[in-house]
């Protein structure tokens, strides 16, 4: 046997003790013991030299503590190394904000000046050229503004709290009100249910959704734009955003919510194909799924399931 100190102690003028010790089985194996009893002699210097009393095998729960402690500084170390990483991606972010941002703007600024100064001289086809570098230039910014925007949302913190979903819906469409100025377009919105969700971020959701369904409608001479709930799984709320758009290739589906994934050319309809990649992230974040339905031609649906 390996003994552990026996711990003493009096009840009344009884003395009890209590110990932990581990021992040799028959087997070969080391079991861990808790012993616990009364003290019926004693040794020298008053040490407690024989006891009665109960003696329980708590190998497995020493095993399982051994694991659980394991287990947490394992938490831990990841922990540290995730908070270190926030902070690298951070100070990257803001690198990236600054030293590749600022060039792009000062090259379609340059260009703006070299438009007012000698932008009479040039001929179509140099200004042509010059357009096309500032149209670029501005397409790069907003590339990289898109990138952060998605590196913001994978780390954003997600506090919930019930969101009316036809409250924002309306304030969404406030905000696009540039977007719709001089559109004839049909909004059909259902009555829809209160969401456990962070607000901020649904938002932004929303934003993307609404705004697509704006901006790949504006073939249509009328536009027909329905947001709605439909019949949710046990634990989710269901709803969608379908228009009749120009629609896409549904074998494609899969591709829509990539980074820098697009399915119709900058020429047809602007964008940097961050849109959807972001509202996935988001919605993945608050555990909920995202998926899209289409007919070519005919119209696009999208649907976002919420867990309740």
């Amino acid at each position: 046997r390996v003994w552990a100190e026996m711990n003493t102690m009096f009840v009344g003028n009884i003395p009890f003790y209590v110990s932990e010790y581990r021992m040799k089985a028959k087997d070969g194996s080391w079991k861990w013991i808790h012993a616990a009893g009364k003290v019926t002699h004693w040794g020298a210097q008053s040490r407690p030299l024989r006891a009665s009393g109960t003696h329980l095998d708590i190998t497995a729960r020493k095993e399982q503590d051994n694991a659980l402690r394991v287990m947490n500084e394992s938490l831990l170390q990841k922990a540290w190394e995730l908070s270190t990483t926030n902070k690298e991606l951070d100070a990257f972010s803001s690198s990236v904000s600054h030293d590749l941002r600022a060039p792009l703007r000062q090259i379609d600024g340059f260009i703006q000046l070299l438009n007012e100064r000698a932008g009479a001289g040039f001929d179509d086809t140099s200004q042509r050229y010059l357009e096309t570098i500032s149209a670029a230039a501005r397409r790069m910014e907003s590339l990289i503004g898109d990138l952060l925007a998605f590196a913001k949302t994978a780390r954003a913190p997600i506090d919930k709290t019930p969101i009316a979903l036809n409250e924002l819906i309306r304030e969404v469409i406030a905000d696009l009100a540039v977007q719709i100025k001089g559109r004839q377009i049909n909004w059909h919105i259902d009555p829809l249910p209160e969401v456990p969700a962070n607000s901020s971020l649904l938002r932004q959701v929303l934003v993307n959704l609404i705004g697509n369904a704006i901006k790949y409608t504006s073939t249509r001479e009328i536009a027909d734009i329905r947001i709605s709930s439909g019949p949710s799984p046990p634990g989710e709320i269901v709803f969608s955003v379908a228009d009749n758009g120009v629609g896409f290739d549904p074998q494609y589906a899969d591709k829509l919510f990539g980074v820098f994934q697009r399915l119709h050319s900058s020429q047809e309809f602007d964008g940097t194909g961050m849109g959807l990649a972001i509202v996935k992230s988001i919605v993945q974040r608050h555990g909920g799924r995202v998926w899209a339905e289409s007919t070519v031609g005919i119209g696009a649906t999208f649907y976002i399931a919420l867990p309740v």
